[in-house]
């Protein structure tokens, strides 16, 4: 859970850019889990998924990672 996004999956790509998805009703995924792109991670709540791009504490431009 995180203040004002709701339950919160946070993943660090190979780069180190760590992507946060938020809005979750649920999730398929478990605390330092391995995932393929593509693979579910959960169920948005009200059909709005809210993305967040982060690298060393600093938000990113979404458009250069979309």
């Amino acid at each position: 859970e995180k203040e004002n996004l709701g339950k919160t999956v946070i993943i660090e790509q190979v780069n180190g850019v760590e992507v946060w998805y938020s809005n979750l009703k649920e999730t398929n995924v478990s605390i330092y889990d391995y995932l393929e792109k593509g693979s579910l991670i959960g169920e948005v709540m009200d059909q709005k998924l809210y993305l967040t791009f982060k690298k060393d504490g600093e938000i990113l431009n979404y458009e250069d990672y979309l």
